[in-house]
């Protein structure tokens, strides 16, 4: 049923012609280094209390998550905007293609809505860009960082 509002609600989070330069920059910053851009939700501010920390992963889960979706996506090189609501260490993303910027919702939203696949934590600052572009979603749950190695959508290159 909501599938039926989705041009009328992308025409309402359609962000003022101001934010377009930074919305574009993580594609320019990662147009020659990937063949697909996964957007990554970390969210760290109110999930370290939120529901107990349930959802609050630290930066090594992230690093594996995107070490994992690497192979996963392989022949294909992904490359990673990771979005934050808090400033990271970065470091620990080094090894792959990434634009890290942290803060600025509206540019981080939209920005997201227009990656080839999304992950992160369980949010609707990762379902909104979903729903908005249309396009893949995987959601960390605890349960799928118990597996050994995770399972991704298959809508996702293989």
């Amino acid at each position: 049923m909501i599938e039926r509002y989705r041009p009328a609600l992308r025409n309402y989070f359609t962000p003022p012609t101001r934010y377009e330069k930074g919305i574009r920059k993580p594609f320019d910053k990662l147009k020659d280094l990937c063949d697909a851009v996964v957007g990554v939700v970390i969210r760290h501010g109110d999930y370290r209390e939120y529901l107990g920390g349930k959802y609050f992963y630290s930066l090594s889960v992230f690093q594996r998550v995107l070490e994992e979706l690497t192979a996963h996506m392989s022949p294909f090189r992904p490359g990673f905007f990771i979005a934050s609501d808090e400033d990271q260490d970065t470091s620990v993303f080094e090894q792959f293609p990434y634009y890290f910027r942290q803060g600025h919702p509206v540019e981080n939203l939209n920005a997201l809505s227009r990656c080839d696949y999304l992950v992160g934590t369980p949010s609707t600052f990762l379902t909104w860009p979903a729903f908005i572009g249309n396009m893949p979603c995987f959601q960390l749950f605890p349960e799928n960082l118990k597996q050994e190695k995770m399972t991704f959508p298959t809508e996702f290159i293989k």
